[in-house]
């Protein structure tokens, strides 16, 4: 992605300016700047530079619509937004970035098929193309990273800035697992009105000792039945019952599994990420979202009747807004059971 230049016609007269860049849906970041330098104003134009990996500026994502406007005023002096000395906004202009690709990415460490030391690992990629910094990537015990109900196991879906991470394009796993073998791949991260590409090449290591323990179709249907009694108790509350959703479901295992590998229950992932990151990531558009956990209840019943007994749990069950949830229940290597319930009204 070189540079993009924004031009336009000033009035004479024109002293400052200020642009707006906004990617499409507000799906990232964008540009609001007041420019006063005489060269930059006596140019009629602004220049969107690339970033430089690892110093940024990271603004412009690859493969999506921006809009842009302008507005002057012949003011020499230091102007706020709010000020009345503004002329009228521009009509909106649009221009599209160019679409990224995979091919460029490749392997730092581990080393495909290795077998790392703990149950913890750097996953670190490289890519020539210099001025992509934003990611997707997926680490799961299935090679075929398969979501929703045809999912056999978890599948972490994180987002990466490539360009603040030390090292660069590096995450950093939770505790994984012992005696798994996981696949991991990567990908440009596109967004807004952006087509997603296809994943770079996929790769795998090992981690030490113990057996890997796939979600099992047992597990499924256990998750199953806790979304009917749900509906089932929504229904004799007069609620409209709630369809499953297979990215609010995969949101939901990815939490359970990360909350089995740390072994301690919480709302706020070990990456930091709240219930609405995850879902965004797992792919679903939200306008309104919801969550429930628990751990140590070994039936859909018990844990439901729990979540029922508590009132904070109980309003979420009962949210007439929501019209969507999936279920995620991961055992961790102690034996103990990890529940989330993911409620979403998508947009």
């Amino acid at each position: 992605m070189g540079p993009i230049t924004l031009r336009w016609t000033n009035p004479i007269g024109t002293a400052q300016y200020q642009i707006k860049i906004s990617p499409y849906n507000n799906d990232g970041p964008g540009v609001n700047l007041i420019i006063g330098d005489a060269l930059l104003v006596s140019s009629s134009s602004f220049t969107i530079n690339p970033p430089v990996f690892g110093q940024g500026n990271y603004v412009l994502l690859p493969g999506m619509s921006y809009s842009w406007q302008v507005r002057v005023t012949t003011s020499t002096l230091p102007v706020s937004e709010g000020a009345s000395v503004w002329g009228p906004w521009s009509s909106k202009n649009t221009f599209r970035t160019p679409a990224p690709s995979s091919s460029s990415i490749g392997l730092v460490s581990p080393s495909h098929g290795s077998t790392i030391s703990g149950a913890e690992v750097a996953l670190q990629w490289q890519n020539a193309a210099s001025d992509i910094f934003y990611y997707e990537v997926q680490v799961s015990t299935d090679p075929q990273f398969k979501t929703g109900s045809g999912a056999i196991a978890s599948v972490w879906q994180n987002l990466v800035h490539g360009g603040v991470t030390n090292p660069p394009n590096t995450w950093y796993t939770p505790q994984l697992q012992s005696g798994a073998t996981y696949y991991w791949r990567v990908r440009p991260r596109v967004q807004g009105d952006g087509t997603p590409v296809s994943w770079s090449p996929t790769w795998s290591f090992t981690t030490p000792g113990g057996s890997p323990q796939p979600v099992s179709t047992s597990v499924n249907n256990v998750e199953a039945e806790v979304l009917v009694r749900i509906n089932q108790i929504r229904q004799a509350h007069g609620l409209s019952t709630l369809s499953e959703n297979g990215y609010i479901t995969d949101a939901a295992r990815n939490h359970s599994a990360d909350m089995a590998a740390q072994e301690a229950m919480s709302h706020t992932g070990s990456d930091g990420s709240g219930p609405g990151d995850r879902m965004t990531w797992a792919g679903y558009s939200w306008s309104a979202y919801g969550e429930i956990v628990a751990y140590g209840y070994n039936t859909p019943q018990t844990v439901v009747d729990a979540w029922m007994n508590s009132p904070a749990h109980r309003d979420v069950i009962l949210y007439g807004v929501f019209q969507e949830f999936g279920a995620g229940l991961i055992y961790s290597s102690s034996g103990r059971p990890y529940w989330t319930v993911d409620f979403g009204l998508g947009r």
